[in-house]
């Protein structure tokens, strides 16, 4: 069990992270829950943890995450889904939020299907659980707040001109970028949460939302323009994927602990893109960019 005041610092780290978010919400560079940066900007992209702290622990350890942050040109993008699944939730959580606290300009969120709403949970959905295994009190406030943190975490980054960042698909009717950036209001939340691609054009019913093909992917990333999108979501067995020549999948967690679940991330590798200035963002120059760790 964790003491009281334990319990007190975490609801008051994701208060202050919370109002940030909230603050940003404003930023002139938003359009609703997307995100528009530059190609001018350095980019570390990390997918899926699912409370895997150690991992994100050596990969930040492996790019000298604080002494990079000292470069304001420098970015780092969390695809989502940093909790459920792993014994590290609230560590692999409070790391990822105390990054962002401390350089809020450079430090993007992402929300992942793990962070969805209260009615759209996903499995398996043990957060809450394992938060209250970690208190000898009542964690619903830290849970309540928790849930408001993520419902205002982005959807999407749009690197002008190369990129789309996303944690799961593009909506099976999205006709352009507003699709995403007001994904709650058009009811396209689950998929822009939960979608995946696959390599034949057309739709399928599937409780992970509903797969994408390339003639939806390609029609999609010239209407906004960019080369490629980057994704999480899935579980790739080389740490990442590449779909349909345009979609790259990350995950950056190897995680067996997880019953009924157990070795299901265990012959995974991890994998996270670490891109310079002005890459081109092309497939096959991001694979070359790959930190495989």
């Amino acid at each position: 069990m964790t003491p009281l005041d334990d319990l007190s610092k975490s609801i008051s780290l994701v208060d202050e992270v919370y109002s940030i978010l909230d603050d940003q919400k404003n930023d002139s560079n938003r359009i609703g829950y997307v995100l528009k940066s530059s190609p001018k900007y350095s980019y570390l992209i990390i997918g899926d943890l699912h409370g895997d702290y150690y991992s994100l622990k050596q990969l930040l350890t492996m790019v000298d995450i604080r002494k990079r942050l000292e470069d304001k040109s420098n970015k780092v993008v969390f695809l989502g889904d940093y909790i459920d699944r792993g014994p590290k939730q609230l560590e692999t959580l409070e790391s990822v939020l105390n990054l962002f606290k401390s350089n809020p300009d450079q430090v993007i969120l992402l929300r992942g299907n793990h962070e969805g709403p209260a009615d759209m949970p996903a499995f398996p959905n043990d957060f809450g659980k394992s938060i209250a295994l970690r208190f000898s009190e009542d964690v619903s406030l830290y849970l309540e707040k928790t849930q408001r943190l993520f419902d205002r975490l982005l959807l999407g980054v749009l690197i002008k001109d190369r990129a789309l960042l996303i944690h799961g698909g593009i909506p099976s009717k999205a006709q352009g970028l507003e699709d995403i950036a007001y994904a709650p209001q058009r009811s396209y939340l689950r998929e822009v949460l939960w979608n995946d691609p696959k390599p034949d054009d057309g739709t399928l019913a599937s409780n992970r939302g509903i797969p994408f093909g390339p003639e939806l992917t390609n029609r999609f990333l010239d209407s906004i323009g960019v080369e490629s999108l980057i994704r999480g979501h899935q579980a790739p067995l080389l740490g990442y994927k590449i779909d349909q020549g345009r979609i790259l999948t990350l995950f950056s967690s190897t995680n067996p602990t997880h019953s009924p679940r157990i070795g299901s991330y265990i012959n995974c590798r991890k994998a996270a893109v670490l891109t310079g200035k002005n890459h081109s963002y092309k497939i096959q120059d991001l694979v070359k960019d790959l930190i495989l760790f």
